[in-house]
């Protein structure tokens, strides 16, 4: 324990780490903030002037025009959208052209179009082994008391159309079966906000591998690991308490960063939205059976373990090499391949494998979960997300066991 606070002791007075620190938990206040930022609308105000409302106001504004919507996505409810909208498009033309009442569309058609957005995709025609979405004007309200079955079939279609494998078919049956079905649907929350939750993540991660990389190396580079390894504690308990001393400011800081980053975000948009479906907020045949605020913790549970693995990473690179910039560069390298490798060849085994494979941008682990993602590996079929997180786990003690092992058996130059 003593050795633990001394170790502790050091970190708190190094100024980098400290500066570190607070970068991420600032940065996690200002990712949270700016999809705020971006949510804009348009209104009348009582002399027929348009208004422009952005931000808190705009949410307000959207949250209030939109909440007879809320609620389970019914078939009714749906026909009834629909009906709306085919009513004045047989009235009034295109919604989207300039001789659209302003008025009408503000009134009539904002207040539906989320549950509008789920029909083309959902009812699209399989044409030619591809996927054609069918205009809002040319689906049937009809139609829409099979939705639930259109749902169904449409994941079989999408297996169609990627060629996938019989036990790639029975995976996503099998993970669409568990679906909370009617999806619920609680309009406000954006897929900008998921976005920028998964920046910053990233950021907190790269921000760890930064206060790790110095962990060894520092005290080779230095020479003053030979003191230390004169002492009367062993290598072996001595590269431990090392490395539970680096790695408790690191977590210390995702658990606030991220923290401060929901708080922010969902006192923003409304605690109510979170109890929206994924399927409705995404992709109507997205597999996870999660709602917002679930999938909320998946993503910032996922990234605590994204950051013990880089560090774990880290620290063996670190036991391993005499140079911190060499240390550092090669860890953001490795923490941002996923990213490089997904661009290049796209969903691949090489692209979840790695510690960071649950990071990054189209990569991500939200990404993985809400697209139709599989991984596989002769006749057998793996839902991607779970292979990613698999081995992010995998790497945490065999990183953290290398590590110590490595740097027992450093030798002094």
């Amino acid at each position: 324990m003593r050795m633990l606070k001394v170790e502790l002791k050091r970190i708190i007075k190094s100024h980098n780490a400290v500066i570190l620190i607070i970068i991420g938990v600032c940065l996690s206040v200002l990712l949270a903030v700016i999809p705020i930022l971006f949510v804009s609308a348009d209104i009348r105000d009582t002399n027929g002037n348009v208004q422009e409302l952005n931000g808190l106001r705009a949410i307000r504004y959207w949250r209030e025009i939109k909440a007879p919507s809320d609620g389970e996505v019914t078939p009714d409810k749906l026909k009834a959208a629909l009906s709306t909208y085919q009513e004045f498009v047989d009235k009034y033309g295109n919604p989207e052209s300039e001789n659209f009442p302003r008025d009408v569309y503000i009134g009539r058609i904002s207040p539906i179009d989320d549950l509008l957005r789920l029909l083309p995709v959902t009812y699209s025609d399989f044409v030619d082994g591809n996927l054609i979405p069918r205009s809002l004007t040319d689906i049937s309200p009809h139609e829409l008391d099979s939705f639930y079955e259109a749902c169904d079939k449409r994941v079989k279609n999408v297996i169609k159309v990627d060629r996938e494998s019989e036990s790639t078919s029975q995976k996503a049956v099998s993970l669409y079966s568990k679906v909370k079905r009617p999806f619920e649907l609680y309009s406000g929350y954006t897929r900008d906000a998921f976005d920028y939750l998964c920046f910053n993540i990233m950021f907190l991660v790269i921000i760890g591998a930064v206060l790790s990389a110095p962990l060894f190396s520092e005290g080779y580079e230095s020479g003053a690991d030979h003191i230390l390894r004169c002492t009367k504690n062993g290598r072996g308990k001595l590269a431990r308490t090392k490395m539970i001393a680096n790695m408790l400011p690191g977590i210390l800081m995702y658990l606030a960063g991220i923290s401060i980053h929901l708080l922010v975000s969902d006192l923003s948009f409304g605690s109510v939205t979170l109890k929206t479906s994924v399927q409705a907020l995404y992709d109507t045949i997205s597999l996870p059976n999660l709602n917002m605020f679930q999938l909320q913790l998946v993503l910032a549970f996922s990234g605590l373990l994204t950051l013990i693995s880089v560090n774990a990473f880290t620290y063996f690179l670190s036991s391993k090499l005499d140079r911190v910039a060499v240390t550092l560069t090669i860890s953001l390298l490795s923490t941002l391949a996923p990213i490089f490798i997904f661009v290049a060849v796209g969903n691949n085994w090489g692209a979840c494998v790695l510690p960071a494979g649950g990071i990054g941008l189209n990569n991500n682990l939200l990404m993985q979960l809400v697209d139709f993602r599989f991984l596989h590996l002769g006749t057998h079929s793996f839902w991607t997300p779970q292979i990613t997180m698999l081995f992010t786990v995998i790497w945490i003690p065999v990183f953290l066991i290398l590590a110590v092992r490595s740097y027992c058996n450093h030798q002094i130059k």
